[in-house]
């Protein structure tokens, strides 16, 4: 199911992918997990065009990763973007909040990505971490117990 759902991630994302002059790497570890696919595609793509937004104008790297490691299914999308204020990393998924007040809604979303990731691990009995250094990058893992 992962390596499938990698490359459906990766074909739907293609597009906005080139324009912004970004890499996608993924590295698939792990095949298969138990889980709502459609729910977990959800996840990603979410995911993924966070990590696209944070990314500079003159591109960027982002990996798709999933690994199994010590009993669970680690999936994370990690970023080589602006990073997230330290300030505002406990609230990030808070549904309506967005880091950057000043971007519109045409390009900055409505603040409702990262609370759905949030919502979709939870329903999976999973976890969010997410990890970021202002200026250097955004790593978000989603840990889900392997069955």
């Amino acid at each position: 199911m992962l390596p499938r759902l990698f490359d459906d991630v990766t074909q739907s994302l293609r597009e906005p992918i080139t324009a912004k002059k970004a890499e996608l790497i993924c590295v698939c570890e792990a095949d298969k997990m138990m889980g709502q696919e459609d729910l977990l595609r959800s996840l990603l793509l979410n995911l993924i065009v966070n990590a696209l937004k944070a990314c500079p104008e003159s591109g960027g790297i982002i990996c798709l990763k999933a690994k199994q490691e010590a009993g669970q299914i680690i999936l994370s999308v990690t970023d080589s973007g602006c990073g997230i204020p330290n300030e505002s990393l406990a609230k990030v998924t808070e549904p309506f909040y967005r880091v950057d007040k000043a971007r519109s809604r045409e390009y900055g979303g409505i603040g409702l990505g990262l609370s759905l990731c949030r919502q979709i691990a939870l329903a999976h009995s999973a976890e969010l971490h997410i990890a970021s250094t202002p200026g250097q990058g955004t790593k978000v893992s989603v840990n889900f117990t392997a069955s």
